[in-house]
């Protein structure tokens, strides 16, 4: 009887263990899942300073904010001067298979309004 409650215990603080981990690097995970373009320094700044809440949170926050790491948002972030010309890339990139028809629309409609 013993040997099960000492079994129960380590399995118990394991999952405690375990648990923990993933809930400190939550926000980090958060950021991969998402492929946000800043992931690697959301996984710094949560390990660095995870264990202040205010570190935690502000890199959960982080992590839900900024990008949707598409590939035309990426490619046409620092894009500008003549709209018609942006336009004929997003073409290009599209025609290419760079880019989906509903990125296309979406990176259209930004550049025309």
């Amino acid at each position: 009887m013993e040997g099960i409650l000492i079994i129960l215990a380590i399995l118990l603080i394991t999952l405690l263990v375990v648990g923990g981990i993933v809930l400190y690097f939550l926000p980090a995970i958060i950021a991969y899942k998402r492929n946000h373009a800043n992931k690697g320094i959301i996984l710094l700044i949560d390990f660095l300073l995870g264990w202040t809440f205010l570190g935690w949170a502000g890199c959960l926050v982080w992590a839900f904010i900024d990008t949707d790491g598409s590939k035309a948002s990426n490619m046409t972030r620092n894009i500008g001067g003549n709209k018609y010309e942006d336009l004929a890339r997003l073409q290009k990139l599209k025609e290419t298979g760079a880019i989906t028809d509903v990125e296309f629309e979406i990176e259209k409609q930004k550049l025309l309004k």
